[in-house]
């Protein structure tokens, strides 16, 4: 099957884009969010991927049938910029991670950035306590020394399972990937007809906003 350049470059940047996301995310809502609404914050951020693509595979089933000036895949694009300029604006609005404030000697600057997160006075007892907390753990962090990126895949003496740990996340990213929801037409139910590309005869990935980017669709 033949692909433009232009689509190989769209399809790497897409995923390039979608893999510092699915790091960055979860670790600042991690180092940012009260510690009581944590967990489902986070699990929140994967629910709701899901739901997004949930979205994406109805709306291009909804425009399926727009085939003049490239309608059916256009318009799911065009729908799509509409989130990531709200991310993208969105994002400038929210606080710098307390815990890399902390890092970086900028207590102040962690303080408020508690505060604005909980809603609270700068001032009150429960940014404090966040705040100490937050102290004494990368207190604890340096006093340990600096790890290094090898550490990740070869572990290291005195702490347990860092390996194994990364190695467990590679393959849950893997095994997710290759069940084939958004490379592949894996599954039928979403329209009686499949999608491909026009250089070629072959199946081609389904319409959703994460992958229709590289690769112009047209019904069979």
């Amino acid at each position: 099957m033949g692909v433009s350049h232009p689509g190989c470059l769209g399809s790497k940047a897409d995923g390039g884009s979608v893999g510092a996301l699915s790091a960055a995310v979860p670790v600042y809502q991690s180092e940012t969010a009260p510690k009581e609404i944590r967990g489902s914050l986070v699990s929140t951020y994967q629910l709701l991927i899901t739901a997004g693509i949930f979205v994406a595979y109805a709306i291009c089933v909804g425009t399926r049938n727009i085939t003049k000036n490239g309608g059916s895949w256009r318009t799911p694009i065009a729908i799509g910029w509409i989130w990531a300029v709200v991310l993208g604006v969105g994002i400038l609005y929210m606080p710098e991670s307390p815990r890399w404030l902390v890092q970086h000697g900028k207590y102040d600057a962690a303080r408020l950035s508690l505060a604005r997160v909980r809603g609270v006075a700068v001032d009150t007892d429960h940014v404090e306590y966040a705040f100490a907390e937050i102290a004494e753990d990368v207190k604890k962090e340096e006093a340990g020394g600096k790890g290094s990126w090898l550490e990740c895949f070869v572990g290291t003496k005195g702490t347990p399972k860092v390996a194994y740990r990364t190695y467990l996340v590679m393959a849950l990213q893997m095994f997710q990937q290759l069940t084939g929801g958004q490379s592949t037409p894996a599954n039928r139910l979403w329209s009686d007809r499949w999608y491909q590309p026009t250089t070629s005869s072959t199946m081609a990935p389904p319409c959703s906003l994460t992958s229709v980017l590289p690769t112009r669709l047209r019904r069979n």
